[in-house]
């Protein structure tokens, strides 16, 4: 099999944007004092009164992809998420912050192919080699991830020391070619199909057209049941135009619905407010993707 990296024809696509990674936890005021710790922002708080249902949306500063933990967002068990990326511009001066922060972090180290993992920064200052991983409260585990320098067709490199974008969120999947062949099948674009020399290790990263955030399978970025990830927000515009489109390559999508005074009510939101409409689709594990038509962001994104 042959490597692909940076491979970037892309086609007549649809823009769309990986807005929010459900994110398994065990308890949810506990995971947003975790990540409030780590000087991330408190986009949502949502509690529906007369209800047990709560969804909370933090974002990493800089970031134009969102956590979200909740009732009822994913099956995956708490802990079981690994490997999400956090891309940084210095290492050593991110890692140093999660540190002064209370957050129990490894040792910088990098990447060598053949080689493995060694200890301490790639000299050379290598986008993508050099890494330093923690754990939240549940055990889900976030790499930073030094990128100076973008793949071909990426958005540009991180812009400050204090940004930490979320860069890669792993996907549970059974099957890593027909996972591949499904999203590709979207109009997403193949970044990396990477396997080792040795044939024991095959990561794969796909991005949505216009997205800042990929997904990743492959390379036991999880231990979740594939099939267990649920609600991944992807942004679009156009709704109606964006399900059309999808219905077209042959991709199986709900119809159009929108939250009113009930949580499931047919057609587009009135005057398509922001955020309340949505259309859903899964991949062939079961994994399932939500568009979400936004043409008014909420204040700071």
């Amino acid at each position: 099999m042959k490597n692909v990296i940076g491979k970037t024809t892309r086609g007549v696509v649809l823009q769309e944007r990986l807005e929010a990674i459900p994110l398994p936890a065990s308890d949810i005021d506990r995971a947003k004092q975790f990540y409030e710790k780590l000087g991330w922002r408190v986009d949502v708080d949502l509690h529906v009164p007369f209800s047990h249902f709560r969804t909370v949306q933090i974002t990493p500063p800089g970031s134009l992809c969102s956590i979200q933990v909740g009732t009822d967002i994913t099956s995956a068990p708490p802990g079981s998420v690994q490997g999400l990326l956090l891309a940084v511009k210095d290492i050593e001066a991110a890692r140093a912050d999660v540190a002064s922060r209370g957050i129990d972090i490894g040792e910088v180290y990098h990447t060598v192919l053949g080689k493995g993992s060694q200890p301490g920064i790639d000299p050379e200052h290598k986008s993508y080699s050099s890494l330093a991983d923690f754990r939240d409260q549940d055990g889900n585990g976030w790499r930073l991830q030094e990128i100076t320098q973008r793949l071909p067709g990426r958005e540009g490199a991180v812009a400050n020391a204090s940004e930490a974008r979320i860069e890669a969120i792993p996907l549970p999947v059974s099957d890593l070619d027909r996972a591949k062949q499904f999203y590709e099948k979207l109009g997403w674009v193949l970044d990396i199909d990477f396997v080792a020399p040795s044939g024991d290790f095959r990561v794969i990263q796909i991005t949505p057209p216009g997205s800042p955030c990929s997904i990743q399978f492959g390379g036991g970025r999880t231990t979740a049941v594939p099939g267990s990830v649920q609600g991944l927000l992807l942004v679009v515009h156009d709704i109606e135009e964006a399900r059309a489109a999808l219905v077209k390559r042959g991709i199986d999508v709900g119809e159009v619905y929108h939250v009113g005074l009930k949580p499931h009510e047919p057609g587009p939101a009135l005057f398509h407010l922001s955020y309340l409409t949505y259309a859903d689709f899964k991949d062939p594990d079961g994994n399932g993707w939500r568009l979400q038509e936004i043409t008014h962001r909420l204040p700071g994104r």
